[in-house]
């Protein structure tokens, strides 16, 4: 009973934007899972790309078409390795979004 009632009293922020979210509490918990190299390059990927382009946005007004969108628009000026980290990026935050509430 413990932990159902510790889950409910942690109400998810119906306002937090991506870019609290992702600096607050991804990057934190994604951090304990990379090395010191993959940390440095994915950092600065998503501070530059993801948080740049949707750092103000609230999380939960974001959806599948503006996300297809940006990766459509990156995908002319970089490589494809570089579009599929950051979908594989986009994909990790909302993961754990998705499993924080």
């Amino acid at each position: 009973m413990s932990e159902v009632n510790a889950r409910a009293s942690t109400v998810p922020d119906a306002n937090i934007t991506f870019g609290q979210f992702t600096e607050g509490v991804a990057l934190s918990f994604l951090r304990e899972k990379w090395k010191r190299c993959t940390a440095g390059t994915t950092e600065n990927r998503i501070r530059h790309h993801l948080l740049g382009e949707f750092g103000e946005d609230r999380l939960r007004d974001l959806s599948l078409k503006p996300l297809q969108d940006f990766l459509n628009r990156k995908a002319p000026t970089l490589s494809r390795s570089v579009v599929g980290h950051l979908r594989w990026d986009l994909r990790s935050v909302f993961k754990i979004a998705v499993a924080r509430g």
